[in-house]
C-alpha cells in the first residue's frame, strides 16, 4: 500500500492521507486545501481509482 500512496502525485497524496489518516470530511478537506467541496470529492475518487489500479497492477503482478 506504501507503494501505491507514493505512486500518486503530491496533492493526490495529501488528499488521500488527510481523508483517512486525518479523518477529515470532503468539506474539511476542502477547507484545508482551499479547494472546493465538489473539487476535494473529484479529486479524492481520481486518487482512490490510482490507488485501485496501482494495487490491481500489483497483484497481477505478484501471481505472475
Amino acid at each position: 500500500m506504501l507503494d501505491a500512496l507514493a505512486s500518486l502525485p503530491l496533492r493526490e497524496r495529501e488528499l488521500v492521507l488527510l481523508k483517512f489518516h486525518g479523518q477529515l470530511s470532503n468539506s474539511e478537506l476542502a477547507r484545508a486545501l482551499g479547494i472546493s467541496e465538489s473539487n476535494a470529492g473529484t479529486r479524492l475518487h481520481r486518487a482512490l481509482t490510482r490507488l485501485r489500479e496501482h494495487c490491481a497492477e500489483a497483484g497481477r503482478e505478484e501471481i505472475a
